[in-house]
């Protein structure tokens, strides 16, 4: 899409990753609006408030624009009830989704996750949680949801899937790692690695890094239904790639150079992860 002239809509514009693409897209003199549940005083753009698990004001947000850059669900299981973090984040996946294939939006770029390959099993559900995948991650490797956060974005990848190839939209959704401003907490010394440190590779990406790789999105010459996943093997301080490789991932080919391939993006977008501060 020509990004110079045409709308924006970011949904979940007062989240950390909202926040940081609407900033971006204001320091570009984008045409964008960030739409939110509840307006924050915190905020330098303006936020529009609308209930996203409401069609009518889905549609009235949406209405004008071009795309929708749809970051509005619930992060992460956190202590809602995962039935509820499933039911209303398909229903405001189908809502944004539905309103832009009717008012003509040409592109949906969707904030999907890297829990999609099994990490974060949640044993209220869950009892049998899958095993870890083979990395390194790239477009063939099998989805396998362990908690319903993730399934929820496995479905909705499916209904993106489905508004591509029916509805004649350009639908693309990122697979992201966890996202940080450079906090120290985040990072993994030998002896405190956890299995969800494993099973995601160590992986991560600033939030400015996601917040740029979106706009990248928007701005190539996309068609039909893209899945990207993007990360960066950063957060473990003691061991290189090389050396995380021998110890928790052996299946690694020689000369690997990323435990998640982010090729397809460079390819498409030319847009690639920057590297860690934290070394």
């Amino acid at each position: 899409m020509d990004t110079a002239s045409q709308r924006i809509v970011v949904t979940g514009a007062n989240g950390r990753l909202g926040t940081a693409t609407c900033e971006l897209f204001a320091s570009l003199g984008l045409d964008f609006v960030g739409t939110d549940i509840s307006v924050q005083s915190t905020t330098t753009f303006e936020v529009v408030t609308a209930d996203l698990r409401d069609y009518d004001e889905v549609r009235t947000v949406l209405d004008g624009a071009h795309a929708v850059v749809h970051l509005g669900n619930h992060p992460g299981l956190g202590n809602t009830p995962p039935h509820l973090i499933f039911n209303e984040n398909v229903a405001i996946n189908e809502n944004v989704f539905q309103c832009a294939s009717e008012l003509g939006l040409t592109h949906i770029v969707f904030a999907s996750t890297i829990q999609l390959f099994g990490s974060k099993p949640d044993l209220r559900t869950v009892s049998h949680p899958p095993t870890r995948p083979p990395f390194p991650i790239t477009s063939d490797t099998v989805l396998a949801p362990s908690n319903l956060y993730s399934l929820s974005k496995q479905v909705s990848e499916v209904m993106l899937k489905f508004y591509a190839e029916r509805c004649g939209l350009t639908t693309t959704a990122l697979r992201l790692p966890l996202l940080h401003h450079n906090e120290r907490h985040f990072t993994v010394s030998t002896g405190n690695e956890t299995e969800h440190d494993v099973f995601e590779g160590f992986t991560s990406l600033t939030y400015t890094d996601a917040a740029e790789l979106i706009l990248a999105v928007l701005r190539s010459d996309l068609d039909g239904f893209n899945a990207f996943s993007a990360g960066v093997a950063d957060r473990h301080l003691d061991l290189e790639l090389s050396e995380l490789a021998s110890t928790f991932f052996p299946e690694l080919p020689p000369h690997t150079k990323h435990l998640i391939d982010s090729t397809p993006i460079y390819s498409t977008t030319g847009w690639w992860p920057t590297p860690s501060a934290w070394k």
